[in-house]
């Protein structure tokens, strides 16, 4: 009995531990990223940091611009369409009037909110998409390493589209809180002082034991 048990234990702490990092853990790292980075946002994007709005955030964080009129003049210039429609789109302000548009208009709201932009153009992989084309360079082309290749692919299937649902609504949440006023975006930075200072000092104590 003793041994089910353990097994049964076993069984549930590793079904956690899937689910865990299938779905929690790139929520997080999404949010994460999200609540880390607002600091950058003032330095990278000099003139353009206020007001901070949840579009112009989730736009830097996507590689994409410093602002939604940023991220709008490139896809413009990729659809052949104004920066004006673009955005009317986006937002719903205006109806797609074909089925191009349709499409089109689904394509922009899929980029500006769940598509980080490459800050390299890959050879045989779309921006903002999972590369398919073959097996990861790490895989060789045996069996095992194929399915270790599949697993791999279906892992970020689902794992993907957490990370931008975090990130999506750690914006949402940074801008509303610095929209509050400046005492909250002092706030903000205080914990992020304190946050970075752990982390240092983390580091510097896993150092220093290497070293010793």
């Amino acid at each position: 009995m003793k041994i089910l048990s353990g097994l049964a234990v076993g069984a549930l702490g590793l079904v956690s531990l899937v689910l865990a990092a299938t779905f929690i853990l790139p929520w997080a790292a999404g949010y994460g990223y999200s609540a880390t980075f607002f600091y950058a946002y003032d330095y990278a994007c000099p003139g353009k940091s206020a007001p901070l709005t949840e579009d112009n955030y989730r736009v830097f964080l996507l590689n994409r611009g410093c602002s939604l009129d940023d991220a709008a003049q490139d896809l413009a210039r990729e659809y052949r369409k104004t920066p004006e429609r673009v955005v009317a789109l986006y937002r719903g302000e205006a109806q797609p009037q074909s089925a191009d548009e349709v499409m089109m208009t689904d394509a922009i709201r899929a980029e500006l909110k769940r598509s980080f932009k490459p800050f390299a153009p890959a050879a045989n992989c779309k921006p903002g998409e999972i590369c398919n084309d073959g097996l990861s360079p790490f895989w060789g082309d045996d069996a095992i390493s194929r399915l270790f290749a599949k697993a791999g692919d279906l892992y970020l299937g689902n794992a993907v589209p957490m990370f931008y649902d975090g990130l999506g609504t750690g914006a949402q949440h940074i801008a509303a809180v610095l929209a509050s006023g400046p005492l909250a975006k002092g706030l903000l930075f205080v914990v992020y002082a304190i946050g970075a200072a752990f982390l240092l000092n983390f580091v510097w104590g896993l150092l220093r034991k290497a070293i010793s």
